[in-house]
């Protein structure tokens, strides 16, 4: 008998110990997030990152290269489809 109570009081030390660790880890949870959160409040007024590293292009230049790789995207794209369909027939 009695060895069933001392495992009993056991496993009821392990579970609230389970249960402790729990705690800590929801409590370090909470206050990370916390301290997230007023980190990115006191962020809000810094610069963008876009503002901060300008660059000497201009906005029409860099469309008209970011439009150049989408087409030569593109053209491999089609290029390669037509050859898995070439190599099927």
């Amino acid at each position: 008998m009695q060895a069933i109570a001392c495992s009993r009081i056991a496993i009821e030390a392990m579970s609230y110990r389970a249960k402790r660790q729990n705690m800590k880890r929801t409590a370090l949870r909470i206050a990370g997030g916390f301290v997230h959160g007023v980190t990115q409040m006191a962020l809000l007024g810094q610069a963008s990152a876009v503002e901060r590293f300008p660059t000497s292009i201009s906005a029409t230049t860099a469309l008209r290269n970011d439009w150049r790789k989408i087409g030569g995207d593109m053209r491999r794209a089609i290029e390669k489809e037509e050859q898995l369909v070439k190599d099927k027939a």
